[in-house]
Order: C-alpha cells, then sequence, then structure tokens
C-alpha cells in the first residue's frame, strides 16, 4: 500500500503572500493626512468681467455630501481591495472617503471640509457626490433654504444691464462625477491638500440665460458644475 500523500501547502502559502501584500498596502504611514479644501472662485473678482449673461452670481451653494480618494490601478490593489475590503452601508466615512454632508458655498472665503488619513500610496482620482442636504448637513443653521437641495444658484441683474431678471435654479438630484489627479504619499511626503472650485470661464459658456429658457432647470444646472468643477493637489 502506498503511503498517503500530504496535502501541499503551496496554495495556502500563495494566498499568506498575497494577503501579506495586500496588507502591507494598507498601512498607512504615520502622521499621513488629506485636507480637503473648498475654493470659492466664481467671484466678482474672477468673472464679473466675462458675463455674457448680463447676471451676476448672487448666491451657488450646493451640498458636499462624499469626497473619496482614489488610488492608481494595480493587480495588488486590486486584490487587496477585494479581499480585504470592509462591508459598510452607503454614506459611511473612512481612511479614503469623507461622508459628512456639508453645505459648500461658490462665493465668500475658502473652507475646510475635512481631512482624510489615507493609506501611504499613489492616488490617481477623486470621486465627488452631490446629494440633497438633510437635516444633518453642516451649514444647513445659515443656508437654511438648502434642506433638500443639492444645488441651488440664484442669480441678480448685472450693474451694466438689467435687462434681465433675476434667475434661481435648483436641483433635489443626486449625482456623481470624478477628476484625475497625481499624488503619492509616502514618508517623503506625509501631508497634501485637495482643492474643490471651478473653471469660472467654463461656467459662464454653460450657464447663458438665454439658452436656459426651454430647458429642465435641474438638467442646466448639473450640467453646469460637472462641466466646470475642478478639483486640483497642492
Amino acid at each position: 500500500m502506498s503511503a498517503t500523500r500530504p496535502l501541499s501547502s503551496r496554495p495556502a502559502c500563495r494566498i499568506g503572500s498575497i494577503l501579506g501584500l495586500c496588507a502591507c498596502s494598507s498601512v498607512s504611514e504615520p502622521g499621513v493626512r488629506v485636507e480637503l479644501i473648498s475654493e470659492p472662485n466664481l467671484g466678482a473678482e474672477s468673472s464679473g468681467a466675462a458675463l455674457a449673461s448680463a447676471l451676476e452670481i448672487e448666491s451657488l451653494r450646493w451640498t458636499s455630501s462624499e469626497i473619496e480618494l482614489l488610488r492608481c490601478f494595480s493587480p495588488v490593489a486590486s486584490i487587496g481591495a477585494w479581499l480585504i475590503r470592509p462591508a459598510h452601508a452607503h454614506g459611511h466615512s473612512s481612511p479614503t472617503v469623507l461622508a459628512v454632508p456639508t453645505i459648500v458655498s461658490a462665493l465668500g472665503e475658502p473652507a475646510s471640509l475635512g481631512e482624510l488619513v489615507p493609506p501611504a500610496g499613489r492616488y490617481c482620482g477623486v470621486r465627488y457626490r452631490v446629494a440633497p442636504a438633510d437635516a444633518d448637513a453642516v451649514g444647513l443653521l445659515t443656508a437654511t433654504d438648502m434642506l433638500g437641495q443639492s444645488l441651488l444658484l440664484r442669480t441678480a441683474p448685472s450693474p451694466r444691464d438689467g435687462a434681465e431678471p433675476p434667475l434661481e435654479l435648483a436641483s433635489q438630484r443626486a449625482f456623481e462625477l470624478t477628476r484625475q489627479i497625481e499624488l503619492e504619499l509616502s514618508s517623503e511626503r506625509r501631508s497634501a491638500s485637495l482643492h474643490f472650485g471651478f473653471d469660472a470661464q467654463r461656467w459662464l459658456e454653460v450657464v447663458d440665460v438665454r439658452s436656459l429658457v426651454d430647458r429642465d432647470p435641474q438638467d442646466a444646472i448639473v450640467e453646469a458644475f460637472q462641466s466646470s468643477f475642478e478639483i486640483w493637489v497642492e
């Protein structure tokens, strides 16, 4: 009778090696952080001279619902995400996700939205979600008209041409956009900041009062936001 052959430990070793690599790739460098900053760059100084619609932005607010830092694609990172990604409900924060609904304005002063403490590594994108504000949204006390709104735009006639009537566009739609970035966090670069704002010229090209008359207001304002919203690293 032949001796029973022992079970090979190679597959287990391979799985263990993969898990080891994945675990190592998810370890944060001490002190690594990414600050998230809203830049209100649609003010009169940046766009007033270029208004083709003869309207000035009186108020533009939206509800920043989720911000996620996206790792660059690699086989190891993908396997790691599949094997060790914790299951959680939509809207939960994590080292790479800020899920704190916050009312944001395109006018005024720069504002901090919070910070992330991601694992060290390379990041190539940002996912940004806009959704209707609920009663717990940060900043709602000073912007009560944003309750239930994802986007709200109000304009006033320009001093140089008061012919156009004031305009209000609002949306209750939730939507997401992604933007590419280049960011590597390591012991050599422990911190960075992500900035969120608009390409003012692009915004003005999209938001033309004459073109909004025959359109769904929600489509118009969401399109303007998606077309001109920018994210950059400093």
